[in-house]
């Protein structure tokens, strides 16, 4: 809980009057959190993707998972649809984070998830296990995820 404190003097009272505190509670406020993440897909097979799901979400500890076993304070997503196997654009992300939260986080990470007829939410950091159609070109490496510390 968030706390203001004042301190009033009384210095006319006398000394067992000198020091008087006053606390007041000020209603903790929940804050929206936005991400805007550029996309660049090109040449995805539309019979296997059709779709690009981004997942950000918040969390507590002070370097952001890289797995799943932690669970987010908040989370958000949005999904786009592909125009010929491709989509270049920003993906705005914004969800809320509770008020009861909005002190613990310390660490961000957005990710983002193919889905089409045969794949449902297949996240793209695991780009290798894509099937054959879909995998990137030789030699090029995706970046699929960001993440970082909280300011």
């Amino acid at each position: 809980m968030q706390h203001l404190r004042l301190t009033l003097g009384a210095l006319a009272l006398g000394p067992a009057f000198a020091l008087a505190q006053v606390q007041i509670n000020l209603p903790m406020v929940p804050k929206e959190a936005v991400f805007n993440v550029p996309l660049n897909f090109n040449n995805l097979p539309p019979a296997v993707v059709k779709q690009i799901q981004v997942g950000c979400a918040v969390y507590a500890s002070v370097n952001p998972p890289v797995n799943d076993n932690e669970a987010p304070l908040a989370g958000g997503g949005e999904t786009v649809n592909l125009a010929n196997g491709a989509y270049n654009g920003t993906v705005k992300v914004s969800f809320t984070v509770p008020a009861t939260d909005v002190a613990k986080v310390k660490s961000w990470r957005c990710r983002t998830f193919a889905i089409g007829p045969t794949l449902n939410q297949f996240n793209l950091d695991l780009w290798q296990n894509l099937p054959d159609a879909a995998k990137p070109a030789p030699g090029t490496s995706p970046k699929t995820s960001a993440s970082g510390k909280y300011d």
